[in-house]
C-alpha cells in the first residue's frame, strides 16, 4: 500500500513528535506534587464567616429514619462539639 505525499508527511511530522518527548518514570512524591500544584489554581481560598448555623443531632436507624437527640434546633458555633459514635447531624 502506497501512501500519497501529504500522508506521509503527517506521519512523519507525529513520529517526529513522538520520538522526541522526554520519556522517564515519575516518583510517587514528583507525581503527587504535580497533582496538587494543578489543583491549587483550581481552589478557593476566601474565606467567609457564616454565623447562625443550626444543627440537630440525631441518631441513624436507616435509610430516612432517625432518632432524634436534640428537641429542636439550636445555633452551633465555632468551637461547639457535636457529634460522636453513631450520632449524626443535620445542618
Amino acid at each position: 500500500m502506497d501512501m500519497n505525499s501529504d500522508a506521509r508527511a503527517i506521519m512523519n511530522r507525529w513520529r517526529m513528535s513522538v520520538k522526541s518527548k522526554e520519556r522517564r518514570i515519575f516518583r510517587f512524591d514528583e507525581r503527587v506534587n504535580l497533582q496538587l500544584s494543578a489543583l491549587q489554581t483550581r481552589m478557593v481560598t476566601q474565606q467567609i464567616p457564616l454565623t447562625e448555623w443550626h444543627i440537630r443531632q440525631v441518631r441513624y436507624l436507616n435509610i430516612g429514619h432517625y432518632e432524634d437527640i436534640d428537641p429542636a434546633w439550636r445555633i452551633i458555633r465555632v468551637g461547639d462539639t457535636w457529634g460522636g459514635k453513631g450520632v449524626s447531624a443535620f445542618f
